[in-house]
């Protein structure tokens, strides 16, 4: 883990062990596809995703990637949305 993960789970030891071994393991597996739809489906938990995807050591180049291919879709969908929408307002 990366600087600052492991104190963190540390400090958060209340948790039992096994959540945490269980929500590393999710978080490693399925980490591109949760920084892909936090960038235009479910952004409000987007931060969330990026501090799990540091603390789990995702890697830089990989998070970027995903982070342009889910903009790249936000702005596919939204902006036309908005665009057709001016004239109700």
């Amino acid at each position: 883990m990366r600087f600052g993960g492991q104190s963190l789970l540390t400090r958060i030891s209340a948790i039992p062990a096994v959540l945490i071994a269980r929500a590393v393991d999710q978080i490693t597996r399925r980490c591109a596809l949760g920084i892909f739809l936090t960038r235009w489906l479910f952004t409000p938990i987007g931060p969330w995703a990026n501090l799990a995807a540091g603390a789990t050591g995702f890697n830089h180049l990989r998070s970027a990637l995903w982070t342009v291919a889910g903009k790249a879709v936000w702005v596919t969908l939204y902006v036309p949305l908005g665009y057709s929408l001016t004239d109700s307002i």
